[in-house]
């Protein structure tokens, strides 16, 4: 992997192990704190389409129209499978079970692309995979966390990451923005007569 490309991920990755914590702090439920999350998504991400000016909708590929959907409803269930496990479990062990889908991602890869594996690849998989149960063990302390409904739920999680990222990479040719854009906004649609709006005002 590039340098630039492992150093942004890496930073990606550290700013989001941040976000199980401030779920919790908001004390929404999962449901509401993704819709929140996707219409703030959508809306930034408008602007930096506009500020790119990176084409029109007309620039969309429309050979593409379906994999983006596909993307939309495999992170839609990503986030619903990750909120869900922040409430289930300790974040800890959320985000730990989330760090799997970079295993279930070169898997895929080994038998849908043919992708080479490596003996660095074989190596950054084992130390993944025991350092996520190492790591889970640690945080259990014993107590019965570990065969908990909030695992399942991560797991869930890392497994809709993994695919929404091998759909992702079917999609080439149009705008990054603007296709990140209509996955939010499709997510939204899908995701708003679940909202219970109340939750969002202030009780007399």
């Amino acid at each position: 992997m590039h340098q630039a490309s492992l150093l942004r991920f890496a930073l990606a990755m550290a700013l989001f192990g941040s976000v199980g914590f401030f779920s919790k702090l908001t004390g929404l439920p999962y449901i509401k704190l993704i819709a929140v999350r996707l219409l703030c998504a959508a809306l930034l991400l408008f602007v930096v389409w506009l500020v790119k000016r990176e084409g029109g909708m007309d620039k969309l590929d429309r050979r593409e129209v379906g994999m983006i959907l596909l993307c939309a409803v495999a992170n839609l269930l990503n986030w619903i499978c990750l909120y869900a496990s922040f409430e289930k479990t300790s974040v800890t062990i959320a985000i730990s079970l989330y760090r799997l889908a970079p295993i279930f991602v070169l898997i895929a890869g080994r038998f849908l692309f043919r992708e080479k594996w490596t003996t660095r690849t074989l190596l950054a998989l084992s130390l993944c995979f025991i350092g996520t149960i190492s790591i889970m063990g640690l945080k259990a302390g014993g107590h019965p966390v570990l065969g908990g409904e909030g695992i399942a739920w991560g797991v869930m999680a890392a497994f809709f990451y993994a695919a929404t990222m091998l759909l992702g990479k079917s999609v080439t040719k149009s705008s990054l923005y603007l296709v990140t854009f209509l996955q939010m906004v499709i997510g939204l649609l899908i995701l708003l007569p679940f909202v219970d709006y109340t939750v969002f005002f202030f009780s007399k």
